[in-house]
């Protein structure tokens, strides 16, 4: 999807420049920074969803299946109550890391 410059204008500064200035005028500001973001995302991909879903059907067949895996394996973060960051799926990681595979086939730092 190309934009001319003229909306990409207005894309970043409803994306970027709209949540910005709203969690830096107010207190609380992790909540209201996600609230504007996320409504300024959906707006723009409501707008051009079913350009959107095209680009998507062309790129692969299986766009909802696809869509789905993403979902589901793209790590987040999440902060215990004590404010510690801890890693989801970390189980995961440290049996592949621990498998062995890494040093057989020579990548990493290890």
């Amino acid at each position: 999807m190309k934009a001319p410059s003229r909306s990409r204008a207005i894309y970043s500064v409803a994306l970027i420049a709209v949540p910005f200035t709203a969690t830096v005028l107010t207190a609380d500001q992790t909540r209201v920074f996600v609230g504007v973001s996320t409504a300024a995302l959906f707006t723009v991909l409501r707008v051009h969803l079913a350009d959107f879903t095209a680009a998507l059907l062309r790129l692969t067949p299986n766009a909802v299946a696809w869509s789905a895996i993403a979902a589901l394996f793209i790590p987040s973060i999440d902060i215990t109550y004590r404010g510690f960051q801890r890693i989801p799926l970390q189980w995961v990681y440290d049996a592949f890391v621990n498998s062995g595979i890494i040093e057989r086939i020579g990548v990493g730092p290890w």
